[in-house]
């Protein structure tokens, strides 16, 4: 898991800036994609996260991130405790939190689990096979 997280921040961070929206919305799946200009209808993507199996989210619709360090972290340990605490987290599922640039609070995904696609095409994001990984 943290290798996954690990990878998506390096992408994000290979470039000046990163735009995101949620495009999908279900228990089942939540898909945010990202990319350079994502308020242009005809602007390609340049990344999809997938959280699969969502228990709870507290996000933006759309935001933009600072990729000058890490925008995707896994809570773990007191703060974990301290959210599972007030949600009632059932056991299983990861919380994760996204930062955005200009504000304050992160937005949290609680979710079985996460991937990410690099959509065929996509040119400004050079990266090798091995880091498009949707497995565990």
């Amino acid at each position: 898991m943290e290798r996954k997280i690990k990878e998506i921040n390096n992408i994000v961070k290979s470039q000046l800036w990163f735009e995101f929206e949620i495009i999908k919305n279900s228990s089942k799946l939540l898909k945010v994609r990202g990319g350079l200009d994502i308020f242009d209808i005809d602007s390609p993507y340049e990344l999809i996260i997938e959280f699969y199996d969502v228990f709870y989210i507290e996000s933006l619709m759309t935001w933009q991130t600072n990729t000058s360090k890490n925008f995707l972290r896994l809570i773990k340990g007191n703060e974990a405790y301290k959210i599972n605490k007030e949600i009632q987290v059932e056991q299983g599922y990861l919380i994760f939190e996204f930062l955005a640039d200009d504000y304050d609070k992160g937005f949290i995904i609680i979710a079985k689990n996460i991937g990410y696609k690099i959509p065929l095409g996509t040119s400004s994001i050079s990266i090798n096979k091995e880091m498009n990984s949707t497995e565990n």
